[in-house]
C-alpha cells in the first residue's frame, strides 16, 4: 500500500486539475514533494510567523525555479538555516550579491517557525560582533538556501553548482585526468562575450526521468570574480533568447557538457 501512494496522489492530482481544483491540485503536489511531509509537520508543530526579503529579481527567481527542479520546500530550508545557527559553529558569510544595474528588486517571502526566529534573533547583535561584519535573519536565510540549492550568491570562494550525480562524477573524473575545469568555463565565457562561442540550448529534463539520482555539489570550483561577474550578466539575454531560466549554474553546467561530453547512461 506504502508504494501506492505517489502514484495515487499523482492520479488525484490530474483528477483535481479536471474538476478545475486548481488549488487543491497543487496543496496536493506540494504534499507529494520527497519533502512534502515537512509541510504537515510544519503545520502541526509550530507557530509560522512570515518573513518579507527584499532580493534581487533573478536571486527570487533562481531560488524558487531550483526549488521546483530539486524538489526542495524553500520554507523548510530557512528553518535549516536558523537550526544551523542555533547548533553553532556556522555564521553565513558576508552577504555579496548585489543589485546589479537594470536589475528589478522582488519580495521573496518565506514561513519560518516563530520559535526558531525569536532564538535567532536574540543571537544577532554576538554573530555579528564575532563576525566583524552585520548578520542579518535575511543573510542566514539566503545564504543557507544558496549553499543547499547551488545558486552563486558570490558569498563564497568557490562558485557552488548542484549537478545530477553521474554527471557531478563524470566532470570530477576529467578534473582527475586533468582537465582544468576554471580555465574551461573562462574561456567559453570570453566567447560567449565576443560572440565567437553560440551556447546551446540548455537540456531539459522530463520530471520524473532521473527518479531515485541524487543531486549533489561540484565543489572546488574556483572562477574569478569577472568571470563569476560575466555569467550573471550574460544569464538574464539568455533566458530570453532560450524563453526559459537560464542561471550561472546553468551556463557552466552547458559549457562543461559542451566540451567535456556527458556520463554513458
Amino acid at each position: 500500500m506504502a508504494g501506492m501512494i505517489r502514484p495515487n496522489l499523482v492520479e488525484a492530482v490530474t483528477v483535481l486539475k479536471d474538476a478545475g481544483r486548481h488549488d487543491l491540485a497543487s496543496a496536493v503536489e506540494a504534499l507529494n514533494k520527497p519533502r512534502g511531509y515537512l509541510l504537515l509537520q510544519r503545520t502541526e508543530d509550530m507557530t509560522p510567523r512570515q518573513l518579507s526579503l527584499t532580493v534581487p529579481l533573478p536571486l527570487k527567481q533562481e531560488l524558487e525555479s531550483t526549488a521546483r527542479e530539486m524538489d526542495q520546500v524553500l520554507d523548510s530550508l530557512a528553518d535549516d538555516a536558523y537550526r544551523k545557527v542555533l547548533a553553532g559553529g556556522w555564521v553565513p558569510p558576508r552577504w555579496q550579491r548585489s543589485k546589479r544595474p537594470g536589475h528589478k528588486t522582488a519580495v521573496f517571502q518565506v514561513t519560518v517557525d516563530k520559535a526558531l526566529h525569536g532564538q535567532v534573533q536574540e543571537l544577532l547583535p554576538r554573530l555579528t560582533e564575532e563576525a566583524g561584519y552585520r548578520v542579518t535573519q535575511s543573510s542566514i536565510i539566503l545564504a543557507h538556501m544558496c549553499d543547499e540549492l547551488g545558486v552563486d550568491s558570490g558569498a563564497d570562494a568557490a562558485m557552488p553548482l548542484v549537478l545530477w550525480e553521474p554527471l557531478r562524477d563524470h566532470f570530477v573524473a576529467a578534473r582527475d585526468s586533468g582537465a582544468d575545469l576554471e580555465a574551461i568555463v573562462s574561456e567559453r565565457v570570453r566567447e560567449l562575450l565576443d560572440g565567437s562561442w553560440e551556447m546551446p540550448s540548455p537540456s531539459r529534463v522530463e520530471k520524473g526521468a532521473r527518479h531515485g539520482v541524487r543531486q549533489v555539489k561540484l565543489s572546488g570550483l574556483f572562477l574569478k570574480a569577472d568571470v563569476r561577474e560575466a555569467l550573471h550578466e550574460l544569464a538574464p539575454a539568455l533566458s530570453e533568447r532560450f524563453g526559459v531560466l537560464v542561471t550561472p549554474g546553468t551556463i557552466v553546467r552547458v559549457i562543461l557538457t559542451d566540451r567535456l561530453g556527458e556520463p554513458a547512461e
